[in-house]
């Protein structure tokens, strides 16, 4: 069982060239997170484009960072959608059937793996795995748009990471049979890119990634979600 109390810490990128807000929690004797040196050597350069009014929370802290100079990058106003309502303004179509819902009684110490899932308020990602030992789980989320995320559960080392353009999220959890995750929602995107999944540096296979209320796994990892064609 973890013995640690939940800190939230904040660090945004300071560099003019790009960088990553990084979203962690420290353990009670004031150990600051580790930065996700390795997942975030792999995200792509950032584009020019600043964050606009990009938020991230974790527990009951929220840090808010507004650019001044940035341009829109949102869409043009549309009809609202009630599909997407995570989403405002957004005139796609809903996210694909196979990751709506969540899963039920999804709990801590349920089957290894990834859980993934959209519901009215955004995308959500939980790991948790059998017994009490430690198990690193890591992955990237690509988006065709910006997203905007926030911590969900994360103790000690536990570590997420969004790229300076909003468009890659990396995350290492390490569990120990409980529930770690993040929340996170896009500006209307077209597709979601999930990959690089692994666990104690081993690949996670399909078969230990589970999708909506069904738990559905994808034919293979990486995968792509798309919207619905209907």
């Amino acid at each position: 069982m973890k013995r640690l109390m939940i800190t939230a810490a904040v660090v945004a990128a300071a560099t003019a060239g790009g960088g990553a807000a990084l979203v962690g929690a420290s353990s009670s004797g004031g150990r600051p997170a580790t930065a996700v040196e390795n997942i975030a050597a792999t995200q792509p350069q950032a584009s020019s484009a600043p964050a606009d009014n990009f938020t991230t929370t974790t527990g009951s802290t929220t840090s808010s960072s507004t650019s001044t100079s940035a341009t829109s990058i949102a869409p043009a106003p549309a009809a609202p959608n009630s599909s997407t309502a995570d989403e405002p303004g957004c005139n796609r179509a809903s996210w694909q059937d196979r990751v709506q819902g969540a899963p039920a009684g999804l709990d801590g110490g349920d089957l290894a793996g990834d859980y993934l899932w959209h519901s009215s308020d955004g995308f959500h990602l939980r790991v948790t795995h059998h017994g009490d030992g430690r198990d690193v789980f890591t992955g990237v989320i690509r988006s065709s748009a910006p997203m905007a995320a926030k911590a969900v559960r994360l103790e000690g080392n536990d570590a997420f990471a969004l790229s300076a353009d909003r468009l890659t999220l990396t995350y290492r959890f390490y569990d120990y049979g409980h529930i770690d995750g993040v929340d996170f929602h896009t500006d209307c995107a077209a597709r979601v890119v999930v990959g690089g999944l692994t666990v104690n540096s081993d690949r996670l296979g399909p078969d230990h990634v589970y999708l909506g209320a069904h738990k559905v796994h994808p034919e293979h990892t990486p995968f792509v979600i798309v919207r619905s064609r209907s």
